[in-house]
Order: C-alpha cells, then sequence, then structure tokens
C-alpha cells in the first residue's frame, strides 16, 4: 500500500517561502516574518534555495527509515497531497504539537514526516519515537547529513512544507504559524494543482567569488566564515530590507574624519548597486553623542546620506572583527559568509560588483553542513 494511503497525517516540508525564486521555479508566496523561526543568514538560505523546486528524493545512501511500512515513496507518489516535514536532532514536545495541529485539520491531505539529523541519530530507537508520540508515523534518519545539507536541515528544529504540486512551498516555519497556512494550502484544488509541471533544480557551478583582501587593516580577518547575526541598538533610519541581499557593514563615527570623507563613496556604492545592495554605517557613539555629532559636522542635511544608519553603542559586531580603527568595511554575501574587508576606499565598484554578481547565484547548490563535517 503507497505510504500516503497508510498515514492520515502529511508529509509537509516547512521551508519558508521568499518572494525571490529562480525564474524557472514554481512561484510561491512569501510568508510573514512572524511566521518565521528566527534562523541565522546562512541557515535561511540553505533552505530557502529549494522553494519553487521538486524535494530532494527520500531515499538513497545513508537514510534509514523507521515505521515505514512497503516501498520509500517518490515525491511524485505524494503529489496532490501536503507533506510537512520537520527536522530533529532530539524528541520534543514541538513533535506532538505538529502531529496534533495537523489531525485537527480533519483532513487526509496531510502528512507528517519527521527527518532525524546525523547528529544523535544512533540513539534514536522505537521507545524514543514512541515516547515523542510519533507511533504509527515513519520517521526518516539521516545518518550521512547528505539529505539534510539538500534540505538545509541544520542544528536547529525546522519546518517545512511540500504543497500539492509537489513543489516546496515554505520553509523554516514556527509550529505556532503551520495551522493558517496548511489550511490555505488544502483549499487549493488538488486536479489544478496536479496539472503544474514541477522540476528538479539542476546543480549548478558554485558562484565564483573574488579573492579575499589581503590588507584588512586594523581589525580581525574574518573573510570566508560566516558572519555573526547583524545586530544593532538603535536604527537612525528606517531599517532595511536586507533579504536575499549583499550587505555592506561599514562600521564609522561622526567624530572620525577619514569615515566622513568615505561617504561619497559609500553613497556611489549605494546606488551603483540599489537593487542587490543594502549599505549600513554603523556607529558605536551614543544617541546624544551621535545626534551632536551629526549637528556640529552639518552631517544632518537632506541626502547626506543615500545608505542606510544605525547605532550600537555596545559594538557587538564591531567586537567580533576585532575593529582597532575605523572606517572599516565588511561585505556579507546573501549566503551569510563575510566575503570582503578592508579599508572603504579599497572597495571598489569592479570588487563589490563581483560580490554581487556571485551573490545572485548564491546557493544554486546545496552548502555542505554535515557532509562537511563528515570529511
Amino acid at each position: 500500500m503507497p505510504f500516503h494511503q497508510l498515514y492520515r497525517l502529511q508529509i509537509v516540508v516547512l521551508l519558508a517561502a521568499t518572494a525571490s525564486l529562480n525564474a524557472d521555479a514554481l512561484r510561491v508566496s512569501p510568508i510573514t516574518k512572524s511566521q518565521q523561526l528566527p534562523l541565522s543568514r546562512s541557515d535561511r538560505a540553505a533552505q530557502e534555495v529549494n522553494l519553487g523546486w521538486i524535494p530532494p528524493d527520500l531515499s538513497g545512501e545513508g537514510l534509514k527509515w523507521m515505521g515505514l511500512e512497503g516501498e520509500v515513496p517518490s515525491w511524485n507518489d505524494l503529489r496532490g497531497q501536503i507533506i510537512v516535514l520537520q527536522s530533529f536532532r532530539a524528541p520534543s514536545s514541538q513533535m506532538m504539537k505538529v502531529r496534533e495541529l495537523i489531525e485537527d485539520l480533519g483532513t487526509n491531505d496531510v502528512l507528517l514526516l519527521p527527518v532525524h539529523t546525523p547528529d544523535r541519530a544512533e540513539r534514536f530507537d522505537e521507545s524514543k519515537k514512541s515516547s515523542a508520540g510519533l507511533d504509527g508515523i515513519p520517521v526518516l534518519i539521516d545518518t550521512h547529513g547528505e539529505l539534510c545539507d539538500r534540505f538545509g536541515f541544520r542544528r536547529k528544529s525546522t519546518n517545512a512544507i511540500i504543497d500539492r504540486r509537489g513543489v516546496v512551498a515554505a520553509v523554516g516555519i514556527r509550529t505556532e504559524a503551520l495551522s493558517d497556512l496548511l489550511r490555505d494550502m488544502v483549499a487549493v484544488d488538488k486536479e489544478k494543482a496536479l496539472e503544474s509541471k514541477p522540476e528538479k533544480r539542476n546543480a549548478s557551478k558554485a558562484p565564483d567569488y573574488p579573492a579575499h583582501n589581503p590588507q584588512v587593516g586594523s581589525a580581525t580577518n574574518r573573510q570566508g566564515e560566516d558572519a555573526p547575526e547583524f545586530s544593532v541598538a538603535q536604527w537612525v533610519s528606517k531599517r532595511p530590507d536586507m533579504k536575499n541581499k549583499t550587505l555592506v557593514v561599514d562600521f564609522w563615527a561622526t567624530w572620525c574624519g577619514p569615515c566622513r570623507a568615505a561617504i561619497p563613496h559609500m553613497n556611489e556604492l549605494q546606488k551603483t548597486f540599489s537593487e542587490d545592495l543594502v549599505c549600513v554605517g554603523v556607529s558605536n557613539e551614543s544617541a546624544d553623542a551621535f545626534k551632536q555629532g551629526m549637528s556640529s559636522r552639518q552631517l544632518n542635511k537632506p541626502n547626506t546620506f543615500s545608505y542606510s544608519l544605525a547605532l550600537d553603542p555596545s559594538a557587538r559586531m564591531q567586537r567580533h572583527f576585532g575593529v582597532r580603527g575605523i572606517p572599516h568595511c565588511v561585505v556579507i554575501s546573501p549566503d551569510g559568509k563575510v566575503r570582503w574587508q578592508g579599508h572603504p576606499s579599497g572597495l571598489d565598484s569592479g570588487k563589490l560588483g563581483a560580490i554581487v554578481k556571485a551573490g545572485r547565484g548564491g546557493g544554486a547548490d546545496f552548502d555542505p553542513y554535515w557532509t562537511r563535517k563528515n570529511r
């Protein structure tokens, strides 16, 4: 008997949807920030690359099924239904909550598929499966990590949805937001959904980022590393939308002459790459000192800045990069990696343009996480 007829719950891969998709992928609708799990930029990017495409196969090396009767299903077998994938590294109360909210929908069209990441996979047994409230539900255990890498499932438990068309429709979703999303997807006409022609995402060449800057200056070289979470205490300007954008963080201060001299250059970079770039000037001055500095140096005139400004007196990000002299710029690609560091004068449109161009194709291949650890 087919997998999807054995269980009343549907397999939903809860992947947070984005408005920006490959033109060849089937379009999905964005979810709101309140519906998203608090994931890092790199973790979210690793999941969102699958949006609009047929998900990775559920069979392969290192994949073990617990509680599955019959053959391993293909995504084509499951088209017309809605599948909820929930990644986990240890049983939790969230698993029972997801099961209950799916049952409360009162439909046979939604299935739940828990996916165990490689972490502690060897400890998961029938007793743990039962204690998690998963009796009667098949569990997929990824011992090698390749499937989890392809889905972007890392250490933090996450939810994702595969819709009736058989494509990844939402990722990185809060458990509390599932009910409304699933009701909307259940309401979609099954026959019309089956008329669509989803495709698998083709593996393409990894984005070609330019070489790192050998002259970082008075700071710790973090190029090639995961960027820290973007965090400021206060926005001076309107908070920009940084989603799927290349980010330039300019550590500066109003009292710093070289910093003020770099403002026109930063303005030009922001204007040149306005569609793909967000520049943010971050000062560690207090609000009062910043206000006074802006006024005394006549920086508060209209159109002085074409980019965003923020304050962070605790200098959290600045300390992460070990910045001992300003101005200092950090360029972060959409996948959350530090691609360039140094004095803003060294960041010309050619270098930044190459990073922006590579960022547009960022995530074209899955980013190894578990498989990198196992190498």
